[in-house]
């Protein structure tokens, strides 16, 4: 995001820590029988996979040819995120 006196700022997501059990039940839950109809993402960035969720890790294949020819480059960070059907993203990449 970019100020009107031009500098950039970064913006981070609203965070709400909770059980991932708690995460898990909510997600299964219909949209109609959610609070507000929350659409919730487990998810965190800078590497979470090789972090917060190690122990996934070894099941994870260690190259993913698209995007390492797509960026020219092993990635950098490899993050896993987690939702149900109405969680929704676009294809993204950092710079």
């Amino acid at each position: 995001m970019q100020q009107e006196d031009g500098r950039l700022l970064f913006v981070e997501p609203h965070e709400i820590f909770e059980p991932f059990e708690d995460f898990l039940r909510s997600t299964q839950e219909p949209m109609s029988e959610r609070s507000n109809g929350t659409v919730k993402y487990a998810q965190t960035q800078n590497d979470n996979l090789r972090n917060e969720y190690q122990d996934l890790y070894p099941d994870v294949p260690k190259d993913i040819a698209f995007a390492r020819i797509a960026l020219e480059k092993q990635a950098d960070a490899v993050n896993l995120w987690l939702g149900d059907d109405h969680s929704v993203t676009a294809l993204h990449k950092g710079e």
